[in-house]
């Protein structure tokens, strides 16, 4: 697709005429009761932390203030948000606004147009320094640091003296740790135990229309993958309880554990689990199928590599229109930005498809849609602003935040829900002349 000169008829043209559409899972394909999950997963990382920090089990999640998009500075316990120059707009610590005179200093380099401070390098993941809170699965973690440091200023206080910030990294290595606890383990994890128990209190069923979709896009000739990082247990639970328990059907290919954004990267092989539900979980090397991988068969891939499947594409579609070649179209669909947008659209240059819930809220719309005129009144009600930009008081400006323009550097369309998507597939509905441009907004 030419991202650069992008008009309606284009866009709808290329998603409807693909080879392969490939979709995430968690937040994609699958819709999650975001309290819900947030409270469970808050649950699980202070049922190993109170073991360490015994403090935090009057710990309380706190959705208001811990925003998808924030970055947390591990050095110091900062919450930053950051421009699309990766300037930061705002910062707390804890509960306590962070003086601009002290965030000049630690990352402008005393100036606001400093390119050389410690955000220099950041590109959006996670690193020994920054920890990004950029899907629905971070935030609760974001809470965590935030109780954390409020602790932390109290306790001080009380023997007046300086907060010790090295004990954040302390807390990063032990929240990493239960993480792994609880994501690792399929059969021994409060975070599974519970989805097992009743997956209706965390995901919703998926609607009829979009089920169909999916076998309307298969019937057309185009393949259709479901690519998640999650575990093959987890995939299958999830899935048979929003789609059926005939979801393979609806798919040419399914592979889980896919490590992105390795995945659109590597060289890992592909392993067939022949089952969800592997026993020898610890000894899979006789499973390993290198890049031997089939369409629409009853195999349960893990791991892999996204060059097999575009050379596995390209074979068929050349065997299939007798050795004329042509352009191979593929297409992703995810929600995280850094390993199902970022990814896929840097190393192996496919359409991306962004699922961000906040385009539909009234407050983000006032910006995509440019109602100028109503920015200032709006933004203000915000502790952070909004995810996609955000209102300078002091100079009566709008800048773009640093997600925003990962967006428009790297969507080709950005959208709301899989729902969404499945509603205006035959229409060209676009906005093309938004902020984000050259990538395209679909509005519910």
């Amino acid at each position: 697709m030419d991202s650069k000169n992008p008009n309606t008829a284009v866009i709808g043209e290329c998603l409807r005429d693909l080879d392969l559409i490939s979709f995430d899972m968690d937040m994609t394909l699958v819709q999650y009761n975001y309290p819900n999950l947030s409270q469970l997963i808050f649950n699980c990382l202070k049922e190993h932390l109170v073991t360490v920090f015994p403090f935090l089990e009057s710990a309380t999640l706190d959705m208001d203030f811990c925003k998808r998009g924030l970055v947390v500075d591990l050095d110091t316990g900062y919450f930053l948000k950051l421009d699309s120059k990766k300037r930061v707009l705002k910062a707390y610590d804890g509960s306590d606004p962070v003086p601009q005179s002290t965030v000049d200093k630690l990352y402008h380099g005393g100036s606001i147009d400093s390119s050389e401070g410690p955000l220099h390098h950041f590109n959006g993941n996670h690193s020994q320094r920054f920890f990004t809170m950029i899907t629905h699965f971070e935030i609760p973690a974001g809470s965590i640091l935030q109780n954390f440091a409020i602790h932390l200023h109290k306790e001080a206080r009380l023997r007046n003296e300086s907060i010790d910030r090295s004990q954040f990294k302390i807390l990063t290595y032990h929240i990493v740790k239960a993480y792994d606890k609880h994501f690792d383990n399929f059969y021994d994890s409060l975070y599974y135990n519970k989805f097992r128990e009743d997956p209706s209190l965390y995901v919703y069923k998926a609607s009829p229309k979009c089920i169909q979709w999916l076998k309307d896009l298969k019937q057309q000739g185009t393949k259709v993958l479901l690519v998640t990082n999650s575990k093959s247990e987890y995939a299958d639970i999830l899935m048979t309880f929003s789609y059926g328990e005939n979801y393979q059907q609806l798919f040419d290919i399914i592979i889980t554990d896919a490590k992105k954004p390795e995945f659109f990267r590597s060289n890992q092989p592909f392993y067939d689990l022949q089952t969800y539900y592997p026993k020898n979980q610890e000894d899979i090397e006789h499973l390993k199928v290198g890049n031997d991988i089939k369409f629409n068969s009853d195999a349960v891939y893990k791991g892999g590599n996204v060059k097999a499947i575009i050379e596995k594409v390209e074979k068929e579609i050349l065997e299939k229109e007798g050795g004329v070649q042509r352009e191979i179209r593929f297409c992703y669909v995810g929600d995280n930005l850094m390993g199902d947008i970022v990814a896929p659209k840097q190393y192996v240059k496919w359409m991306t498809i962004a699922i961000i819930d906040e385009v539909d809220d009234p407050q983000e719309m006032v910006y995509l849609k440019q109602q100028h005129n109503q920015i200032s009144s709006v933004v203000n009600h915000s502790k952070w602003g909004n995810f996609f930009y955000f209102y300078l008081e002091t100079t009566l400006t709008v800048v773009h935040t640093f997600w925003s323009t990962v967006i428009s550097e790297n969507a080709d369309i950005v959208l709301s829900s899989i729902d969404t998507l499945v509603e205006y597939y035959h229409q060209d509905n676009y906005d093309i002349q938004s902020p984000l441009k050259p990538c395209a907004v679909l509005y519910k």
